[in-house]
């Protein structure tokens, strides 16, 4: 069985929820597989747990406990991490119909890939805190849809896989990566 490479990215929407997909790149087409959720709501969580941190007394440990419950109710990592084992235990063939949400793109399709530097704005506005760049996607089929690439390894994988399949219809406007960046939004840079 041949290995189909693969990187991860997160898939970022206004009115529902956010979804992890791991995005294997095939000779014809990429296959977006359904990988978990998105961490909607973790960095108010977080926020809510220190922004009262320093408070005494009954209104600082109710605040703390709240923003520590919100975030183990909120946080998706469990669940993606079983997903994650049970992705790398089935070929890709098998896994195509297993989710609603999976989509195969046919690269005959992609009318424009561009991968961008990671965005203060983008975390704040999509709950997707932890991305180290962004790759904005249209396609006939899909239409526009923005995702962030979850680590420095996802977006060196990007940068050289994409081109050698899609071609010129692929940008690349930032410098290559070799150190994670850390989110630099208001709700990440609050001491605590």
């Amino acid at each position: 069985m041949e290995e189909v490479p693969y990187f991860h990215a997160l898939a970022t929407f206004a009115c529902k929820a956010n979804r992890l997909y791991r995005i294997y790149v095939c000779r014809h087409e990429l296959v977006f597989i359904w990988a978990g959720k998105g961490g909607e709501g973790m960095a108010g969580a977080r926020f809510v747990s220190r922004a009262r941190a320093g408070a005494v007394g009954v209104e600082g440990l109710l605040s703390r406990a709240l923003g520590k419950g919100l975030e183990r109710r909120l946080d998706p990592a469990r669940q993606n991490e079983v997903r994650g084992q049970q992705l790398d235990r089935t070929p890709l063939a098998r896994l195509i119909a297993d989710h609603p949400a999976n989509v195969r793109l046919h690269t005959g399709g992609f009318q424009e890939v561009r991968i961008g530097a990671r965005s203060d704005h983008h975390a704040r506005a999509y709950s997707d805190h932890s991305h180290q760049a962004l790759l904005h996607i249209r396609h006939r089929k899909l239409g526009k849809l923005r995702l962030g690439l979850s680590s420095v390894e996802d977006v060196q994988l990007a940068m050289d896989l994409l081109p050698r399949v899609l071609g010129t219809r692929v940008r690349v406007d930032m410098a290559r990566p070799t150190r994670e960046q850390p989110c630099g939004c208001r709700f990440c840079r609050f001491p605590g």
